[in-house]
């Protein structure tokens, strides 16, 4: 990371994406309160370089949600959660992504007191995602599954 910022200073996109993957792997590590301040530094970074609908622009925000939502604040990852599912489901991206985002949308709200309802579509959405088996799928559907039973 100090390597890139030097190279290619603070505010470039190759910086904001080893911001992400710093803040993925102390996800992994269960330190979620570091992963949050990398991705909302990787966030300031895109927000400087690019428009604030730019589809990359999700997964800081999703990123910011799932330590939210780790660290127990299901209301404050709602809105990143949101903003992370509308950029990526504007693009045609992976259908297997966009149904993480969905699910963590879904636990934020359901934790939060949300809209049932809403919690429903956003479930019905990912289980239509993965009804097709597709690759790399079979551990989102063991998740989910598993949250249905647990509620």
């Amino acid at each position: 990371r100090a390597v890139r910022i030097r190279r290619l200073g603070r505010e470039h996109e190759a910086v904001a994406h080893s911001m992400e993957d710093l803040a993925s792997v102390l996800m992994d590590r269960k330190d979620y309160a570091p992963a949050l301040a990398r991705y909302r530094e990787a966030l300031a970074i895109r927000l400087a370089v690019a428009a604030p609908d730019y589809f990359e622009n999700a997964y800081a925000h999703a990123g910011i949600g799932a330590a939210e939502l780790r660290l127990g604040h299901a209301a404050a990852a709602v809105p990143a959660l949101r903003t992370a599912v509308r950029l990526l489901a504007a693009y045609d991206g992976d259908p297997i992504e966009l149904a993480s985002f969905r699910f963590l949308l879904a636990q934020a709200l359901r934790r939060s007191g949300g809209d049932r309802a809403e919690v429903g579509a956003l479930v019905a959405a990912v289980e239509a995602a993965l009804a097709g088996g597709r690759p790399g799928s079979a551990a989102l559907r063991a998740e989910v599954s598993a949250w249905q039973r647990r509620r």
